[in-house]
């Protein structure tokens, strides 16, 4: 009978360590599920954090932006790191599990330990895996911030470029209004003087002044036009949530901006040298006129002269 519960016993332990065994197996295939779901989850994160200091480094005076960087970059390596450690549990879980089959039946008091250091580890691995995924979502959610506070600035940039482009070109309307008269009273004067070469290159110098004024106003006008469209856009694009096509657009006004002032710019130029052009050909009008006057009254006076002598003669 002794025997026969002798037998019971070690058949009861037997099935009692393989099912510790099982568990043990449990644990590890537990564990490596946690650890492969935390490294699939933080693959990206060294990606994501770089995405945020990119943003930041668009608007470097924007702290908001510049603590989101920060932020992003402790999350990527939070996340980072707990993958490493439910890696490492699945490992030592692993590890554990092996050590049982050797020691079922040998030494009990190590076997029940390996048992509670597996399932120990593939709790902790399932736990870092957790704590990777709460990591990940902050990471995200600060990536989202981060665009939204990208897009705010985007827009405020895209409309502060607009209003300049069209402060820009306001001027420039009224300042080349009176081009093409200017030009057209030079070619009156050429037309009087036609034997004055200097009016005649004036002439066509000023023509093509008047020109180039009016087209400089047009391409500014264009421009500001262009600004606007952009910031509008960005303001849509941001509203979406469409930060690629707002942030294109911010750049799209601010290019528009730059070539506002250019062209506003030539247009000045333009209308001055236009302006200085005029003041020379008036001088050498008058110049001529006062050059034909003296020859008419040189001619008046010798034909007065000669009708003098006609009659001193007859």
């Amino acid at each position: 009978a002794s025997s026969a519960i002798t037998d019971l016993k070690k058949q009861a332990d037997s099935l009692k360590n393989s099912a510790m065994i099982q568990h043990a197996g449990d644990d590890v295939t537990s564990a490596g599920s946690s650890a492969t779901s935390a490294a699939t989850q933080v693959g990206g994160a060294s990606s994501t954090a770089t995405d945020v200091s990119s943003l930041a480094k668009d608007y470097t005076s924007d702290t908001d932006l510049g603590s989101l960087a920060t932020a992003a970059s402790g999350f990527a390596q939070q996340a980072s790191d707990q993958a490493s450690i439910a890696a490492d549990q699945a490992k030592t879980a692993s590890d554990e599990a092996a050590k049982m089959s050797g020691l079922a039946g040998s030494d009990q008091a190590k076997f029940s330990a390996a048992s509670t250091a597996a399932s120990t580890a593939s709790v902790a691995a399932s736990t870092a895996s957790s704590a990777a995924s709460m990591a990940m979502k902050s990471l995200n959610s600060v990536l989202s911030a981060a665009n939204a506070q990208h897009m705010a600035n985007d827009v405020k940039n895209a409309t502060s470029d607009a209003k300049s482009a069209a402060n820009s070109a306001a001027p420039t309307g009224p300042e080349v209004a009176s081009t093409g008269s200017t030009a057209d009273s030079i070619a009156s004067m050429a037309n009087q003087y036609p034997s004055d070469t200097d009016l005649s290159t004036a002439a066509s110098t000023a023509s093509d002044l008047a020109k180039k004024a009016s087209a400089a106003a047009k391409s500014a006008s264009d421009a500001a036009t262009l600004a606007s469209s952009a910031a509008s856009t960005a303001s849509s694009a941001a509203t979406a949530g469409d930060s690629s096509a707002a942030s294109s657009a911010s750049v799209v006004a601010k290019n528009a901006s730059a070539s506002a002032a250019d062209a506003s710019t030539a247009a000045s130029n333009a209308v001055k040298s236009l302006n200085d052009l005029s003041s020379a050909a008036a001088g050498s009008n008058v110049t001529n006129n006062s050059s034909a006057a003296a020859s008419n009254s040189t001619a008046a006076s010798d034909a007065a002269t000669s009708a003098a002598t006609d009659s001193t003669n007859a």
